[in-house]
């Protein structure tokens, strides 16, 4: 029993430094700016008292249908919403999609719902900034235990990169030490 009670202290501490990121709130603004994973650049904004972000780059070869692709788009057009469940939006490009429904800042944290362009799903999620400045976004069906994190690293438009820009966003990502060298599309 004596070594109970010392594990029992353990195990609290662990738990409460754990919680400590939960715990202490961010800034709502932490989440907005320019976030980059290996395929995409995320455009994230507030607005309002909600939450967009916006797809505005890709892998060039992932940025328009390509030959031999089951698609009701002609081969070379920019890529669209063609998973989403509801017909009437199949048409929309995915480039400059906004991917967030609903989402508010609450206790440290945004919720909301997060659609997936390419499942056409929409899911419960999450999106905070890490303890090592990276975006982490949840999406997850029922409880969030039960679900997955995508982590986006800050995007540097002035660093060399190989994803395809959407020409409307060019304005977002340039450089003002140069311009950066990531493909216009």
């Amino acid at each position: 029993m004596r070594y109970l009670k010392p594990l029992s202290n353990v195990g609290l501490l662990s738990i409460l430094l754990g919680t400590m990121s939960y715990a202490s709130a961010a800034a709502p603004e932490d989440v907005t700016g320019l976030w980059r994973d290996d395929g995409s650049i995320l455009w994230v904004e507030q607005v309002g008292e909600t939450l967009e972000a916006k797809i505005i780059a890709f892998r060039p070869g992932e940025l328009r249908y390509l030959e031999g692709e089951k698609s009701a788009w002609p081969v070379g057009t920019p890529r669209r919403d063609d998973q989403n469940p509801d017909p009437q939006l199949r048409a929309r490009y995915l480039m400059g999609l906004n991917m967030l429904v609903d989402y508010r800042f609450d206790k440290g944290v945004w919720h909301g719902e997060i659609y997936d362009p390419r499942s056409g799903n929409t899911y419960s999620s999450t999106m905070k900034v890490n303890q090592r400045g990276e975006l982490q976004m949840r999406g997850y069906i029922g409880i969030a235990l039960l679900g997955r994190t995508v982590t986006y690293r800050p995007f540097d438009p002035c660093l060399s990169h190989s994803l395809a820009i959407g020409r409307e966003f060019v304005a977002v990502v340039t450089c003002t030490q140069g311009s950066a060298e990531g493909n216009l599309q």
